[in-house]
């Protein structure tokens, strides 16, 4: 070949090169633009963030603007831990005064919050660009053994409750005892109770029987509002393909978190990490059924919170290790970057997008089956 249609053939492959090069970047723009649309008409719900230390005062106005700005519809928010170095702290009167901070609170921000008790309020705040708070607590041990408490709290604004957290109750068993053991018969009552009262029954932390006992007693779906999955990392908190299995056949949704370190035994965690979980679930539950709750921060998790949050795993894992000897591996992360952001669940859209799912699964995701069972449960 002479030098000239040498030359003459690297210009038109650097053109066409760079004309490819051109038409990618135009489509990861439209692609962006188009995602960016999906999560503005959608409804986008985080099914699990928790407080800690008095987080009323915490909330500082940086972050009261990036939760304003977040585009996130509603936030499922644990308002029952008022001390997060002190579980005892959830007794009936604290908890109580803890859940009447939060309702002075946003009382006092109206024009960028909304108190969500009903699936109507979720769609007055995704109609006026409020961000809902649906009030949770992660334990029914403020209600003790007694079931007039039930209507309590429903009253002050509770739509969501964790049958227990880390420890055993009066109701079940955690998922971190080793016994393993079922319903009690308050427990049994309780459930009743809650169906009774609409509220929304999460089992995140329950341990294997006592979530399959509550599925079949209740009269409702339940959520699994943060957690992963069991067959890729054998955390506890983790849940089985038996229980999310059952959980979406009986209408409930299973949501996956942000605690990297719960859901990869590898050194580094990535959003492949999470969309494996999210996978994972899919198959065994099907779209319908499978959402997300990062438990954590509302905003997002502050350098200093990521490395105490590290700490204190490593720490459990540490005394935990003698009953869970799969508890083998180090916590050298604990929460996804992309996903510890007031944008988390545009991340997600995006990312979903990205590996190939339709739009009209990534609605579901990111929201959409929440706002179902919340409307089918809660009304």
């Amino acid at each position: 070949m002479r030098r000239r249609e040498f030359l003459k053939t690297i210009g038109q492959s650097a053109l066409a090169l760079g004309v490819l090069a051109a038409s990618g970047r135009r489509w990861s723009l439209l692609a962006e633009d188009r995602i960016e649309a999906l999560y503005k008409r959608a409804i986008s719900v985080d099914a699990m963030c928790f407080t800690t230390n008095d987080y009323v005062p915490y909330l500082t106005e940086d972050r009261v603007e990036s939760l304003r700005t977040s585009g996130i519809t509603a936030i499922s928010l644990d308002v029952s831990l008022s001390n997060w170095f002190d579980l005892g702290m959830r007794d009936f009167y604290i908890v109580s005064e803890t859940i009447a901070r939060w309702n002075d609170f946003l009382d006092s921000l109206s024009d960028y919050f909304i108190k969500i008790n009903s699936a109507e309020d979720i769609l007055k705040a995704k109609q006026t660009g409020k961000v809902g708070f649906i009030f949770n607590m992660q334990d029914t041990t403020p209600i003790a053994q007694n079931l007039h408490r039930v209507g309590l709290f429903y009253d002050l604004g509770i739509r969501q409750i964790q049958l227990s957290h880390n420890q055993r109750n009066f109701a079940v068993d955690s998922c971190w005892e080793t016994a393993n053991a079922g319903l009690s018969h308050f427990g049994r009552q309780l459930i009743s109770a809650l169906n009774q009262k609409r509220i929304l029954i999460d089992i995140a932390h329950v341990g294997e029987k006592s979530s399959l006992e509550a599925i079949s007693h209740s009269s409702a779906p339940l959520l699994a509002s943060h957690t992963g999955c069991l067959a890729l990392c054998p955390h506890p908190r983790n849940k089985s393909d038996k229980v999310i299995k059952a959980l979406a056949d009986k209408g409930g949704v299973i949501c996956i978190y942000n605690m990297s370190g719960w859901m990869t035994q590898e050194p580094t965690a990535s959003m492949a990490v999470f969309m494996k979980h999210l996978k994972h679930a899919i198959n065994i539950a099907g779209e319908d059924h499978v959402g997300f709750g990062t438990d954590g921060d509302p905003a997002a998790m502050t350098p200093e919170k990521l490395k105490w949050e590290i700490q204190i795993s490593q720490e459990s894992f540490d005394e935990e290790v003698k009953e869970h000897p799969q508890l083998t591996w180090k916590i050298r992360h604990i929460r996804i970057k992309e996903l510890n952001s007031p944008h988390r669940l545009l991340n997600l859209a995006k990312a979903m997008d990205q590996v190939g799912y339709k739009e009209r699964t990534i609605e579901k995701v990111i929201g959409g089956n929440y706002f179902r069972l919340f409307k089918e449960v809660v009304g």
